[in-house]
């Protein structure tokens, strides 16, 4: 008799993934010893790039996928090799294209040199096909973790431009604000960075 069919388990039909490498997994029916997996650019499967056997209900791709919407199926095979029909197929889109990060060079206070407030407005900008989700802002120039506590998250829209408000550090001296951007799946922007000379804070 034809073993059952495996069942797709992840990653999720349609999901957007922000990184290349794939694990895929699916459920097997009793009685599966192997199973065979195929992903492809196409939903006919033409010419899969993956077309690999595996004992363990899982396959994780050996190399980084490019951008691009994949298709995924699995079938299983019994200790006598009779094969099962091919699972429902799933698709997956990469994409690891990062925010675009508009903001202009001199974005604090419209570009003035020096200021003796305490607070500055920066201008900042990005956009970005699936959404800007979230800005961050830090006179820490190192480039912060998607997970970071410090995003701000916004309004998701493919352009975003906004006038914020910002306290500077304590004390005279050059500052440097840095913002960075990132997208609903955590892809993180390259950074913009501007200068300005805090001078006579009063209190």
């Amino acid at each position: 008799a034809m073993p059952f069919s495996p069942v797709p388990s992840g990653p999720e039909e349609g999901m957007t993934i922000a990184y290349g490498h794939l694990g895929f997994t699916w459920k097997g029916p009793s009685g599966a010893t192997s199973y065979r997996i195929q992903v492809a650019r196409n939903r006919e499967f033409v010419a899969p790039f993956i077309d690999t056997s595996t004992a363990s209900a899982s396959f994780n791709t050996s190399s980084a996928m490019e951008s691009h919407t994949y298709f995924w199926r699995v079938r299983s095979q019994d200790a006598f090799n009779n094969s099962s029909e091919w699972s429902t197929v799933w698709a997956v889109i990469v994409d690891t294209a990062l925010p675009f990060n508009t903001t202009a060079a001199e974005f604090i206070n419209n570009g003035v040199v020096s200021t003796n407030s305490a607070t500055v407005s920066l201008a900042i900008s990005a956009s970005r096909n699936n959404g800007v989700a979230a800005y961050l802002i830090s006179e820490n120039p190192t480039r912060p973790l998607a997970t970071a506590p410090a995003w701000v998250p916004v309004a998701l829209t493919t352009s975003y431009a906004a006038m914020v408000p910002h306290v500077l550090s304590g004390g005279d001296g050059i500052k440097t604000i840095s913002v960075w951007f990132k997208d609903p799946t955590g892809n993180v922007s390259k950074v913009a960075r501007d200068t300005i000379m805090q001078d006579a804070v009063n209190g």
